[in-house]
């Protein structure tokens, strides 16, 4: 895979989601819903899946526990791997970002969503940052993470719904948008300087990270489209031909996001051996 086909695919399903995520929130993903033991919904997504079904404690228990997968995949790399620094982090920021989806699919609070998204925007600019070091030699890890802390201080200091408020949080979704743009970029790139680099006895190394690395690329791609199709389609979601069940779209993206992450730790650790 080219790195300039792996950027320019993810360019353009990043900047249409982008594009939804500010500006076309489905008005059936606004709406409030049933109340639970952690008061009326107030988060800006109110998800396809049923609130709380089961309990008055989980709102959405599903799309809540399909997030363990992110949790219990990079503690078993850091458990199976002597990891990097930056791996070690990305696979740390990788469980705070399902830490904070359970939290927020659970409660379908505002604040927790904050917690969802913005572990999102540190991992995104420390995926970026090492694919920078790793391709280019380029070291930007200070600078991003500068970057990181004062948007997370000024969406966390901010009135919800004021003007400012979203103008950091639309100015972290396009840096969360190009990020993860370098980072497809990047870690393609990785993948074929480590076809050349590599001896013909060594080259077992370099065919394993580009099947692991395609296998993530596609993975992610689906994630991508399963996010969009619950979110655009929900009411024929829950109205399928032939009296087929809810498909649960999103639970799908918790895994595959899972999945496409840890294949990214792969990747990279086959570089630091």
């Amino acid at each position: 895979m080219k790195p300039w086909f792996a950027a320019g695919v993810l360019a353009v399903l990043s900047c249409f989601t982008l594009t939804c995520y500010t500006f076309r929130i489905p008005d059936d993903l606004r709406r409030g819903g049933p109340s639970g033991r952690w008061g009326p919904p107030n988060a800006e997504f109110n998800w396809c899946e049923p609130d709380y079904q089961l309990a008055d404690w989980i709102a959405e228990p599903v799309n809540t526990i399909s997030n363990l997968a992110l949790i219990l995949l990079p503690a078993a790399f850091l458990a199976t791997h002597d990891a990097s620094r930056d791996n070690a982090w990305m696979a740390v920021l990788t469980m705070a970002i399902g830490l904070g989806s359970i939290l927020f699919h659970g409660s379908l609070r505002y604040s927790m969503q904050l917690l969802d998204e913005l572990p999102m925007l540190w991992y995104s600019f420390l995926g970026g940052a090492s694919s920078l070091r790793r391709v280019q030699g380029i070291e930007v890890a200070w600078p991003a993470a500068a970057y990181a802390a004062v948007v997370t201080l000024a969406i966390a200091l901010t009135e919800q719904h004021s003007t400012m408020h979203e103008a950091w949080r639309g100015l972290m979704s396009v840096s969360f948008t190009i990020s993860i743009i370098v980072m497809a970029w990047g870690s393609t790139s990785l993948v074929s300087r480590l076809k050349e680099e590599l001896t013909e006895k060594q080259r077992h190394v370099p065919v394993s990270a580009e099947r692991v690395h395609t296998a993530g690329f596609v993975m992610f791609v689906l994630a991508v489209m399963c996010w969009l199709l619950d979110n655009y389609f929900c009411p024929v979601l829950w109205h399928l031909p032939l009296g087929l069940p809810y498909p649960h779209l999103h639970t799908c993206w918790h895994l595959l996001t899972a999945a496409t992450l840890y294949s990214l730790l792969i990747v990279y650790q086959l570089d630091d051996q």
